[in-house]
């Protein structure tokens, strides 16, 4: 590895490309977690029980993923800019899950 982040994922400090695990994703992390361990502080300390708060409401609403948002939603909710219909790869900061399967 050079140390420097790929180039498609990186033009500059304003078009670049993140990807992160995502809430539901560390959500789930924790009750496994919890499964395994069976400490209850995996799933009853109160920065946890916030984060499970924030990530079943909150998030949910930021990026449309609601039962009855999801498939009506704008494509783009994190955009810099102006939207160009013709660019299929609009310069996005961020997604709200990930899959580059």
């Amino acid at each position: 590895m050079s140390n420097q982040p790929r180039r498609v994922d990186y033009k500059n400090d304003g078009l670049f490309w993140y990807c992160l695990p995502t809430n539901s994703g560390v959500l789930s992390t924790c009750y496994r977690m919890y499964l395994w361990l069976g400490d209850p502080a995996c799933i009853n300390d109160p920065a946890f029980l916030n984060f499970y708060d924030r990530t079943v409401a909150d998030y949910v609403q930021r990026w449309g993923l609601g039962f009855e948002q999801v498939m009506k939603r704008p494509r783009l909710l994190n955009i810099c800019g102006i939207v160009d219909p013709n660019d299929k790869f609009q310069p996005n900061q961020g997604i709200p899950g990930y899959d580059e399967q």
